[in-house]
């Protein structure tokens, strides 16, 4: 797995949450944004640069069939955040890289006097509890990863089964990468968050995500020589 991979696992997670009778109780944005001040800018950051790119889901902006003009995001929203990443062994062949990766399920607090719509109606500890149940989901949507052979990809076996494949997943595969999620991740810390220009509420967790390092880089020397030449052109 490579941590573009895990973004991806991110962006099929929003992307295919089951249908809700309040919107509050769908995410409908993913983002893995490259600064916090993302969450203060026009579209998270987000330009339509990210069309065929893994980093980005709207809902919105799906329904739009992703018509340039009409880019734009909906809350609540899934945010990931490449914090930082420790090297293990780097002179061995068996190196490891482990990210430390910032999660965050936010949606905008909206006061409204009188207003029948339960999401408006939300204080901010019902908030904090939506996006806590948007966490736990996500936990149980990465027990479900699998590893599939033809598409060299990791996704949800629920989601395999819905697309109408059969394949059968790849099992060595996929119980390396559910004891890899397990082994770094047997407790983790969440913490409430709350700021933005929006005024988001959520709940905010770190997620440990250790990888091997495969790459071997072949280092073919180029080799050039340099000739010197007088300064020319200054003093003609």
């Amino acid at each position: 797995m490579t941590l573009h991979q895990f973004f991806e696992i991110c962006y099929d997670f929003v992307q295919f949450y089951p249908t809700q009778q309040n919107l509050c109780k769908r995410l409908n944005t993913f983002a893995a944004i490259e600064s916090y001040s993302d969450l203060n800018a026009a579209n998270l950051g987000k330009t339509v640069q990210e069309i065929d790119k893994k980093f980005f889901y709207s809902r919105s902006w799906a329904n739009n069939h992703l018509n340039p003009s009409q880019l734009d995001y909906d809350y609540p929203v899934m945010i990931a955040f490449d914090k930082s990443l420790a090297l293990t062994n780097v002179m061995s062949p068996r190196s490891q890289t482990q990210y430390v990766i910032e999660i965050a399920f936010l949606d905008k607090h909206v006061q409204s006097v009188n207003s029948v719509d339960l999401c408006s109606n939300r204080n901010r500890n019902e908030i904090f509890k939506d996006t806590e149940n948007f966490m736990m989901n996500f936990f149980e949507y990465l027990k479900d990863i699998v590893y599939i052979d033809s598409e060299s990809k990791y996704i949800s076996l629920a989601v395999l089964r819905a697309g109408g494949s059969v394949e059968e997943p790849n099992e060595a595969e996929t119980r390396k990468i559910q004891k890899g999620f397990n082994d770094v991740n047997r407790n983790l810390f969440a913490s409430r968050w709350e700021g933005g220009l929006d005024d988001l509420q959520g709940t905010f967790f770190e997620f440990n995500l250790s990888l091997h390092n495969c790459g071997k880089f072949q280092w073919n020397a180029e080799t050039s020589s340099i000739e010197v030449s007088g300064d020319l052109g200054c003093c003609d």
